[in-house]
């Protein structure tokens, strides 16, 4: 009689164990799932981050790009505007040395008349 109840409790005591690791099993299972569901979202999230930090290092680029260009016009255009007040100055010279030679020649024209 009291190997029987011994069995009987021994086996309760197994269902016990055996209920308290399906609850624990299930528990990992769910856990998983939750944990395969966050890992998903950071992938998404992280994927949309990366194309935002490209499509800004493209902006970058492209910011950079147009800067640059801006740049080499503007020395271009500071280039060309020292080219052409050289000229200017080289055309005022040669205009304030024709008019002093032609003030030399109307005074010599007015000595012999």
């Amino acid at each position: 009689r009291n190997e029987i109840s011994f069995l009987h409790q021994q086996i309760r005591e197994k269902h016990l164990l055996s209920e308290q690791e399906k609850v624990l099993r299930q528990k990992m299972v769910n856990d998983c799932a939750k944990l395969a569901n966050e890992n998903n979202a950071l992938q998404t999230q992280q994927l949309e981050l990366t194309k935002k930090m490209e499509m800004q290092k493209a902006l970058k680029e492209d910011n950079y790009i147009h800067s640059s260009t801006s740049i080499a016009q503007l020395l271009s255009v500071k280039n060309k505007e020292e080219q052409l007040i050289k000229q200017v100055q080289m055309q005022q010279e040669f205009f304030k040395k024709a008019t002093e030679h032609f003030k030399d020649l109307m005074g010599q024209v007015k000595l012999t008349y």
